[in-house]
């Protein structure tokens, strides 16, 4: 659920003389006279790697810095940050269930 949100195919369009993807029709383009097509891209969510704000971007990486300078995108898909929520009624399993009873008695004796 959360992961298919960072990423989905959308139709786009394609200047063959740019050789980018956009996801509106580019003027800038089309005042120049390049040639325009139809495409699919795979939009994809990106974080900068010192501030933590997110942006979109077609291309395999954003173009450019972020806002705050840095110019250190890191794949928001790629993150172990980032979970789909489990279901309320999905299987959890207890601390005891996973983890030694001395690590158990650790934590507790530390609370």
């Amino acid at each position: 659920a959360a992961k298919a949100a960072l990423s989905m195919r959308v139709r786009c369009f394609k200047c063959l003389d740019c050789a980018r993807l956009f996801e509106s029709k580019p003027e800038a383009c089309e005042r120049r006279g390049h040639t325009l097509e139809m495409a699919f891209g795979m939009r994809r969510c990106f974080a900068c790697g010192k501030c933590g704000k997110s942006t979109y971007s077609l291309e395999r990486r954003p173009r450019g810095a972020c806002a705050c300078g840095a110019d250190a995108w890191r794949n928001r898909e790629n993150d172990s940050d980032v979970r789909a929520v489990a279901a309320p009624d999905a299987f959890r399993p207890a601390l005891a269930e996973w983890t030694s009873t001395s690590d158990v008695s650790a934590l507790v004796n530390n609370i």
